[in-house]
């Protein structure tokens, strides 16, 4: 399913957004939660404008909705890791987002999570 920054370049954030808020009103859903995926292993952080196009698309509220996917953990050093991770739940807290999840591959230590 194409999403934001869709790597087959099929629609444009905006088309996804709209496609997507289309077929959930199409569909008469009341109740939606939202995962965002951001990789650990990227040299850059894409939380931010993902969480601007879902409210562009849903609105403020969507917000409430939402868990962040700390993906690729074990991608990348610990050091690193630990920091990349404060940053998501920064971002996160700021927007009013408590759920940061990190996606464990391999083994992550307690103090990580």
């Amino acid at each position: 399913t194409p999403g934001i920054n869709d790597s087959m370049l099929r629609f444009t954030n905006d088309e996804t957004g709209i496609r997507v808020a289309l077929g959930v009103a199409d569909a008469g859903v009341t109740k939606l939660k939202f995962v965002v995926f951001e990789s650990l292993a990227n040299d850059s952080v894409n939380l931010r404008h993902t969480l601007a196009s879902l409210v562009e698309s849903f609105g403020e509220a969507v917000l409430g909705s939402t868990v962040v996917l700390a993906t690729k953990a074990d991608h990348c050093e610990d050091k690193l890791r630990v920091k990349r991770l404060k940053k998501l739940r920064d971002i996160a807290a700021r927007k009013g987002i408590d759920q940061v999840v990190l996606w464990r591959n391999e083994d992550v230590s307690e103090e990580e999570q």
